[in-house]
């Protein structure tokens, strides 16, 4: 028993010796000595998916004033420019330029010159009026009778408050004015004619007689005009020119 227990004495006094003899020789080499910690399984795993991670890219921050950037991209230049780039109605207006953006109008009249097209207006009947006259040449003294047809084109609205006016020169001499529909006056070659309403498709006719008392050619206009504005303009208005022996 007693050597059992000498012999533990001396191995511990030999493990002490050893302990002592490497902490010295670290000392002596200028290096530190540290206790060798355990390692968790957890934590070296985690560190070893950390690494094989991609380094994400930082995203960029808001911009404190996000207002402003949003009054950048509708700045009037950028509006103007897209814009000037469509044309929504197809009616070769681009929208920048159109009296009327949702609905096609090519002449983009603007009877009431508010700044928006008769289109947009709820304007959706259209007056055209043609002339003509019988004979074309004439001597002087004889009857020349002028035929003057007034149609609502439509396509949807009744046409009201409709005005139509002709100056004859002083050459001629007006002998008679009859109209199928509304009233006229005629005065030293002054026409002046007013029809309430007309519906989509319905046409007025007017039919006037003259003399010329002179030889020379005679150029005769009538104009038309609606009430509520009209669609196309253009026509509008026609010119017949007599001549006269």
């Amino acid at each position: 028993m007693k050597c059992i227990i000498l012999a533990i004495v001396i191995i511990g006094l030999a493990v002490n010796a050893l302990i002592a003899n490497q902490s010295q020789t670290s000392r002596n080499s200028g290096l530190p000595t540290f206790a060798s910690p355990t390692p968790s399984p957890e934590a070296t795993i985690c560190d070893v998916k950390r690494s094989l991670e991609p380094i994400p890219t930082p995203s960029p921050s808001p911009s404190p004033f996000p207002e402003q950037q949003v009054m950048k991209e509708l700045s009037w230049d950028n509006i103007k420019a897209m814009l000037k780039a469509s044309d929504q109605d197809c009616d070769g207006v681009s929208d920048y330029d159109d009296t009327c953006i949702n609905l096609p109008n090519p002449n983009q009249t603007d009877s009431d010159f508010d700044g928006f097209g008769d289109a947009c207006d709820g304007i959706s009947s259209d007056l055209a009026v043609t002339m003509s006259a019988k004979p074309r040449r004439v001597g002087s003294g004889q009857t020349v009778t002028y035929s003057v047809k007034i149609i609502n084109k439509g396509p949807m609205q009744t046409a009201r408050g409709i005005y139509v006016q002709s100056f004859f020169p002083s050459v001629v001499k007006v002998t008679s004015v009859a109209a199928s529909v509304g009233e006229c006056d005629e005065f030293d070659g002054d026409l002046e004619c007013t029809i309430d309403a007309l519906s989509v498709g319905a046409s007025i006719t007017l039919t006037i007689t003259v003399v010329p008392n002179t030889a020379a050619p005679i150029v005769n206009r009538i104009n038309v005009r609606n009430g509520i504005g009209d669609l196309n303009q253009a026509n509008n208005s026609a010119t017949v020119t007599i001549v006269a022996k």
